[in-house]
């Protein structure tokens, strides 16, 4: 299958459970890893033949697995809230949950509200096997597949979203499930600003002759920076941040081990304070490898040696994973031009980057500057006298409004609508809050104009991936 940024729950499978049971169904994101094929169906869309679409992605006409071996083998845990139930109002800060975990035991759960993770450390958790009806006692104590848990959970005092996501002894992941809570007690008048920490990368001059340079790598990650440094006492508590670009600083270019540092400083930073939020920002090349593996391409990279030198997806997942807070991954990284030669797609893929962080354990929105196959335009760096005399750029010269748009612009296209609407333009439904949805909508909608108005041909949507653990929530304040 292949599918857009949070589309995979839209398709799936059904397990059936016999005649008096229904069935299970199961997401096509549960099995992305042997299922999440776009190289196939790129081959599909010109050879109009699976069998061959599937020889020249595989060198075999076959699939590598068959469907039923797979999903059986790799099914996933399942889990199931019981109590309490979907919207009901509370009055206590202490609630208890039950829910119901199916799979290969023992089956690790995992608690979340609102997005971020809740150290389950001090919870009274009580566990009991459940035994199937068509079992004896001895076959279901054997089988151990079924268990109910208690557990006593702290709320805070406000409506909150309560995610659970199993994950069984083979490190397999069951599809979130959440319930809504509305809070009906008292309610603290003192409402505590979160702290931010934010690692903004822009990659541009590589050290790698074979590697194309980008130009407004560095004033992404400096402008974000800077309009978000705005919100310091306003909407945040206090801001941190690591800023990795092309300096003379030694101390902060972006190299591989540095990104790795900034990656593990934030992740000591927002250890037990789930309040806070954590964003990271990468601007440079993307690329994937022929398993879809995603790369962000540091300045020290090589493009002989580029999975030993870049920065894997990996990388950047165990670090979500750790991040125990709200969280939100900004890529602009997918720049077209013959990044790392032969067998390597020099198009980074981040709808699978998009799909999996934002899925599971890793509960992380994700906001991309393109979709698919598509590459992320930086806009001409000009002042009047070089677009006067590029034909292609003198009819924005001659359009006041255009040149305003395009004239100087250091940055590119996807940063200078987040700039934008972190500035106060996507405000949500008129109030004074920025929240990431509406940051999400008005980026999209204003990459729209901006290319129009440039008026080139170039396709390109942002997109945005949205946790199922996560509801939508404020990161900004419109400022005066």
């Amino acid at each position: 299958y292949d599918t857009s940024p949070g589309a995979e729950d839209l398709i799936g499978w059904h397990l059936n459970q016999g005649k008096d049971k229904s069935s299970w169904f199961y997401p096509a994101g549960r099995f992305r890893e042997t299922f999440y094929r776009p190289d196939i169906f790129s081959h599909l869309l010109k050879t109009l033949n699976e069998a061959e679409a599937i020889q020249l992605a595989d060198g075999s006409s076959e699939p590598k697995e068959k469907l039923e071996a797979v999903i059986l083998k790799h099914l996933p845990p399942r889990v199931t809230i019981l109590s309490p139930s979907e919207g009901e109002e509370v009055t206590s800060k202490q609630v208890t949950l039950r829910y119901k975990v199916e799979g290969n035991l023992p089956i690790n759960v995992s608690v979340y509200m609102d997005g971020a993770r809740y150290d389950s450390t001090d919870s009274k958790k009580t566990r009991d096997l459940v035994f199937e009806e068509e079992k004896t006692p001895s076959e279901a104590q054997k089988a151990k597949n079924v268990e109910e848990i208690t557990q006593q959970i702290e709320i805070p005092e406000q409506d909150v979203r309560i995610g659970l996501v199993a994950t069984d002894r083979n490190q397999l992941e069951s599809e979130s499930v959440t319930i809504n809570l509305k809070w009906k007690g008292a309610t603290q008048l003192e409402e505590k600003m979160p702290n931010l920490f934010i690692l903004a990368v822009g990659v541009g001059d590589y050290i790698d002759d074979g590697i194309d340079d980008l130009n407004a790598t560095g004033n992404d990650a400096s402008g974000f920076i800077d309009v978000l440094k705005r919100q310091e006492g306003k909407f945040y508590k206090k801001i941190e941040f690591k800023k990795l670009i092309d300096s003379a600083d030694p101390n902060s270019l972006p190299t591989k081990q540095a990104i790795i540092d900034g990656l593990n400083w934030l992740v000591d930073n927002t250890k037990n304070n789930p309040n806070d939020y954590a964003f990271i920002f990468l601007a440079g090349h993307g690329v994937s490898d022929k398993n879809n593996v995603y790369y962000f391409v540091p300045k020290d990279a090589k493009k002989a040696q580029f999975r030993d030198t870049a920065v894997s997806f990996n990388d950047i997942k165990q670090a979500f994973y750790s991040i125990q807070c709200k969280k939100i991954l900004f890529v602009d990284s997918c720049h077209s031009g013959d990044v790392m030669g032969e067998n390597v797609k020099t198009d980074g893929n981040t709808t699978k980057v998009a799909n999996e962080l934002s899925d599971g354990n890793s509960a992380t929105y994700v906001l991309t500057a393109s979709t698919g196959n598509q590459t992320s335009l930086e806009l001409p760096v000009m002042d009047e006298r070089e677009m006067s005399t590029t034909p292609k750029m003198k009819p924005i010269l001659d359009d006041p409004a255009l040149c305003k748009l395009c004239i100087h612009t250091k940055n590119g296209v996807f940063t200078k609508a987040l700039i934008e609407g972190l500035s106060g333009e996507a405000v949500f439904r008129g109030k004074n809050i920025i929240t990431v949805k509406s940051l999400d909508s008005y980026i999209d909608e204003r990459i729209t104009e901006i290319l129009e108005g440039c008026k080139t041909d170039h396709e390109q949507n942002s997109c945005g991936a949205s946790p199922k653990l996560m509801p939508n929530f404020p990161i900004a304040k419109k400022l005066d």
